[in-house]
């Protein structure tokens, strides 16, 4: 299995269409985002942010299904 991470940044909250950075090495996007929002991420902030994101997208995929 290949495993992507694509890395985006917005200044306005949007998700964008395409990627800024793409990382094909599956073990680094599992230590970056572990870093980040694992249980001892450095960015308490960043796991909220993502949780909620994620919660959002997904309930927005469901209702429009």
């Amino acid at each position: 299995m290949h495993v992507l991470m694509q890395i985006t940044f917005s200044k306005d909250g949007s998700i964008p269409e395409t990627g800024d950075v793409v990382i094909e090495d599956g073990k680094l996007g599992e230590a970056i985002l572990e870093s980040q929002i694992g249980k001892h991420g450095v960015s308490p902030a960043t796991k909220k942010s993502l949780t909620s994101r994620l919660y959002n997208l997904m309930n927005q995929k469901a209702n429009d299904h």
